[in-house]
């Protein structure tokens, strides 16, 4: 019988021999220092600057003055902060002492972060001084003692530069394994409860050295607009002390903070969400700016429709566009980069075994709404939809799985869900819904939960928003299923987001979409203007509140 598995086509990257990140990361900073390399990160905000030569120093004070403390190996320091400036010092701190850094997010309630501490059995939180009141709160309903750690000072808190300027005299031998978990970050929660994702100190090493090369610019800073609890936020800082590049954050994200810092440092790469990239162009304030010296960017949170990505690539000098993102929506000039919180990035329409100058990446007979082709060390199967069992060939449609070592191990404190997203031999159900063509060319079409039937015909949301987004006004838009009053199953409702400066009603948006799609994808559930389609809490669109909006 055939074998269908798919592997990557290009060269493995080969780990450092029994090394985890955080060793490798000091060492990369030390030589990077040697070198004569500076400052590796910048608040562009507050201006806060820590460059390769202090980390060494600075993370083996955190991790003494945490031992001091009390920490021992395999606790777990909850964090919830939005300063990005230090996080990676505080992560390789912990590290260092042997620990595990889980993430929470800022926006969370005191009952969803006391549900994180308990499960945790966390002795730690991080956070901004802002927060300090319902962390302290939150540590008071514990019976054991948590500390309460700011980004700043706090009454009755520590302070993050108290660990910082630690002499680092107390740091403990290193006993981390590279099997041993590194990271704990919360799941989206499109498709349920948010879960705790495990990442070992192989996986996130392993996800880091992926990308080595790319997307970076080494020569100039890279403005990277995210968040420390986001895949993004604690992988893109990483690679840039892999690669000795110097990335820029903010702590508060807004339009006109990201267009003083391009006029500022002169960025040839931007990293950031879907929505800021688009403010480059359409907010009021853009005018007043001069953003020619961008020339790439990367981005994820959301799909990118034709529209937008032609609205980016007005900017004088934008070349190319990357996305990072779980659902790919292949536009005109748009190359992207897969990847979830479970699996690391796993699926690119960049060229890896290539010398090529930035932003010169993208592989060569890139098919039109192709998501690529696999990135090193992954291997992928589509199965049948309805049993999971067999394994399907070219052009054959099902669910994809993914095996690799950059992905996650288990779902915290949850063997239930951990096993039901697994199979026997290592690969992870995704819930994507594609194919891949004779020449090995991915395709996702949707999310496997998210499609639904109309009188036994199987409708993606995904199709139809393809079709809808080139509607030359449509900015954004999201399809959700709602029950057919004549009994025929489910039909389509797209809510869109209309560009400004641009008119037209909905009817026209739908008679757009009904021309283009088999008559059982028609639009029946009709089309809705919103102002702005709902987004959860990591910024993607949330199908989920789409389905709560209210019409008349």
């Amino acid at each position: 019988m055939k074998n269908y598995t798919l592997s990557s086509p290009f060269e493995d990257i080969p780990l450092p021999q029994n090394t985890i990140l955080p060793t490798y990361l000091v060492e990369k900073a030390n030589e990077y220092a040697a070198q004569g390399k500076t400052t590796c990160i910048t608040d562009t905000i507050t201006g806060e600057s820590y460059d390769f030569g202090s980390f060494d120093r600075t993370t083996q004070s955190v991790a003494s003055a945490l031992y001091k403390r009390g920490f021992r190996a395999g606790d777990i320091v909850i964090y919830l902060t939005y300063d990005l400036s230090k996080l990676h010092i505080f992560f390789t701190g912990v590290w260092r002492a042997n620990g595990i850094p889980r993430a929470s997010y800022p926006e969370d309630d005191e009952a969803t972060l006391l549900h994180r501490v308990k499960e945790s059995r966390a002795g730690w939180i991080y956070c901004e001084p802002e927060m300090a009141e319902i962390c302290l709160a939150v540590a008071s309903e514990i019976y054991w003692d948590v500390d309460v750690i700011v980004n700043g000072q706090a009454k009755g808190c520590l302070s993050i530069f108290d660990l910082m300027n630690d002499d680092g005299s107390a740091m403990p031998k290193l006993c981390t394994n590279l099997s041993d978990p590194a990271l704990i970050l919360s799941t989206s929660g499109t498709t349920g409860p948010s879960k705790g994702a495990v990442l070992s100190h192989e996986a996130l090493i392993t996800v880091v050295l992926s990308m080595v090369n790319r997307p970076l610019d080494k020569e100039n800073p890279n403005l990277t607009i995210t968040k420390g609890t986001h895949i993004s936020g604690c992988v893109i800082p990483a690679i840039g002390f892999v690669d000795g590049a110097h990335v820029l954050v903010m702590h508060t994200i807004r339009p006109e903070n990201v267009f003083e810092a391009i006029k500022k440092y002169q960025p040839r790469h931007i990293f950031a969400f879907p929505g800021m990239l688009l403010a480059l162009v359409n907010h009021p304030l853009a005018a007043q700016y001069d953003f020619s010296c961008l020339q790439w960017a990367s981005t994820g949170g959301s799909p990118l429709t034709h529209a937008m990505v032609k609205i980016i690539l007005s900017l004088p000098n934008m070349k190319k566009v990357f996305n990072i993102y779980v659902y790919l929506s292949n536009t005109l000039f748009m190359s992207q980069i897969m990847g979830t919180t479970e699996v690391g990035l796993v699926l690119s329409t960049m060229e890896f075994d290539t010398d090529n100058a930035p932003p010169d990446w993208e592989l060569p007979g890139l098919p039109e709404n192709s998501v690529g082709k696999l990135m090193r060390g992954v291997s992928a199967q589509f199965r049948d939809l309805e049993t999971g069992e067999q394994i399907l060939g070219p052009n054959e449609t099902g669910e994809l799985y993914i095996r690799y070592k950059g992905m996650f191990s288990s779902y915290y404190k949850n063997p239930v869900a951990t096993q039901n997203s697994m199979t026997s031999d290592g690969f992870f159900r995704t819930g994507d819904v594609g194919f891949y063509d004779d020449d090995e060319f991915l395709y996702v079409v949707d999310r496997a939960k998210e499609i639904f039937k109309y009188y036994g015909n199987h409708v993606s949301p995904t199709d139809i928003e393809n079709v809808i987004n080139n509607h030359p006004a449509v900015g954004e838009v999201c399809v959700v299923g709602v029950v057919d009053p004549d009994g025929g199953g489910y039909i389509p409702r797209a809510f869109c987001v209309i560009l400004e400066d641009f008119q037209c009603t909905e009817e026209e948006v739908v008679e757009f979409a009904n021309g283009q799609l088999p008559n059982f994808k028609h639009v029946r559930g009709g089309v809705y203007f919103v102002k702005q389609l709902p987004k959860g809490k990591t910024g993607k669109v949330s199908r989920q509140l789409v389905e709560q909006i209210k019409i008349d």
